[in-house]
């Protein structure tokens, strides 16, 4: 176990970032909302609902390294290229979609830009091209508030404002309030992994076998939590009270273990878990919808599976050819 050793590549957080990607498409495509199964794959949404915030702790850990290397900038520029070029796919997809049903253009963007909708997209990061892609712009704020915070040098200020927000977050979240944005989980879990990195908090002083104990511990409450909230026609809310503890102790279970994980999918986690994350909707929609067997049990439970794999399989072709055909002419 290499606690100190800052050159370390984290191939922990890497099979983390592949499973967080399973847990979203879970999130979208896991439910069955009739039949034995229903309570269970909500209990199981709970669970994944790890998921964000991880992906959220993963880029404020890695922030105070990218300002280090001089790199802040560039990885900057790339993740708005990648929210813009994000959301430019997905309107071509529905406009070419409402094309095909007779509808026009004009008619689409009037309808889907409405100035109530352009405001919240500006505030709350409600992309209108598609539904997932807020994280990309929450991550994209708060990247930009860690850049103006630090040029004031008000770091401490923003850790405190953070642990507000997050209280502030918990009566919203259970007033089915719109909390996946910058304010409500973006910052406060980028800081926290932000802080995790300045401060070296990953619970040094604790084993391994008590972070996972507490890790088994706060899952458990989270899949009662969701069972009591099913009670309340609860189910699916966007975070629940036991993801914190359990997302601390799972990160700081992988800090601490930075060389543990599987080459495969260390590497798929570290180089494909972002396509994952902003395709999928598209296989799921566009490929899969209509020719995957829904009809029985195990096909509705595999289906989320069904949509990582594919997704993963048509990630690697387009690698493929791009290394082949396009990177291979420009030398």
């Amino acid at each position: 176990m290499n606690l100190n050793n800052q050159e370390v590549r984290h191939s922990s957080l890497d099979v983390i970032k592949f499973f967080a990607a399973f847990m979203v498409v879970y999130i979208h495509y896991g439910t069955v909302e009739t039949g034995t199964y229903h309570l269970i794959s909500h209990l199981i949404e709970g669970l994944c609902r790890l998921a964000v915030p991880l992906f959220f702790m993963i880029s404020g850990y890695f922030y105070p390294m990218l300002r280090e290397k001089g790199r802040f900038r560039r990885h900057l520029i790339k993740l708005l290229f990648l929210a813009i070029g994000s959301s430019v796919l997905y309107n071509l997809i529905h406009c070419v979609e409402l094309l095909q049903d007779g509808g026009s253009i004009v008619e689409y963007l009037s309808t889907t830009y409405t100035p109530k909708i352009i405001i919240a997209f500006f505030i709350i990061n409600a992309d209108p091209a598609s539904f997932h892609l807020w994280f990309l712009w929450a991550s994209l704020y708060v990247y930009i508030i860690f850049f103006f915070v630090d040029k004031i040098k008000k770091v401490n200020s923003l850790y405190i404002l953070c642990i507000l927000v997050y209280i502030i977050s918990i009566p919203v979240l259970f007033s089915k309030g719109y909390v996946t944005n910058f304010l409500f989980l973006g910052l406060p879990y980028m800081c926290l992994g932000r802080y995790m990195k300045e401060k070296k908090v990953f619970l040094a002083k604790t084993s391994d076998k008590t972070l996972i104990l507490f890790f088994i511990l706060s899952a458990i409450l989270i899949v009662v939590e969701c069972y009591v909230l099913s009670f309340f026609y609860m189910n699916g809310l966007d975070s629940h009270l036991f993801v914190l503890p359990a997302a601390y102790c799972l990160f700081s279970l992988a800090l601490r273990n930075p060389s543990y994980g599987n080459r495969i999918i260390s590497t798929i986690g570290k180089q494909d878990s972002g396509y994952i994350y902003i395709v999928h909707v598209l296989v799921a929609r566009n490929i899969l919808s209509s020719i995957y067997p829904h009809q029985s049990l195990l096909g509705e439970i595999l289906y989320p599976v069904t949509i990582f794999l594919v997704t993963i399989a048509i990630i690697k072709m387009i690698r493929f050819l791009f290394k082949k055909f396009i990177f291979k002419k420009s030398i």
